[in-house]
């Protein structure tokens, strides 16, 4: 446990982790191939690789699932898990409040996961607003005042023009 008490696995232990230990590098690496794998399938999974990385880290994935990997696949695996930190701390804490169900009113206390409390979703309204007032339109095109719509742009307050 964190000397602040927070009960889950944090950013850092991850990383530091990461870098010491090249077998948990290889189970980071194959966690987010699996969410990247599964997000291709799913619309609403949005974890695993980036763009940038995808191609790169789904090749280095079935080199280290395969038994094949070198040192410096190894290597690769540990600084490219350690840029993903924020989800695999995300999934290594899905998995201890699944493991630990009793963390979920820490989770609350931390503002993470569903803290076994309903939190309010953002399209519930609340009581004191008045209903029959619907929200403002948002002004489309050009912002007034803009010097680039046509015609005559406001004149400078205070200043004569010169004609």
């Amino acid at each position: 446990m964190n000397p602040n008490a927070y009960p889950f696995t944090t950013r850092r232990q991850i990383v530091e982790r990461v870098e010491s230990d090249p077998s948990f590098a290889g189970e980071c690496i194959a966690i987010l191939q699996d969410r990247h794998d599964r997000r291709a399938a799913a619309a609403g999974e949005s974890m695993g690789w980036m763009a940038s990385h995808a191609s790169t880290a789904t090749k280095l994935a079935a080199r280290l699932a395969s038994g094949e990997a070198t040192e410096k696949d190894r290597a690769e695996a540990a600084k490219l898990a350690g840029r993903y930190s924020k989800q695999l701390a995300r999934v290594f804490r899905e998995r201890e409040l699944a493991a630990r169900p009793e963390l979920g009113a820490q989770a609350a206390v931390f503002g993470v996961g569903s803290g076994g409390e309903a939190q309010p979703t953002p399209g519930t309204r609340t009581p004191g607003k008045s209903e029959e007032q619907p929200a403002p339109a948002k002004r489309r095109g050009r912002p007034k005042g803009s010097k680039n719509k046509p015609g005559e742009a406001p004149k400078p307050s205070g200043r004569r023009s010169r004609r």
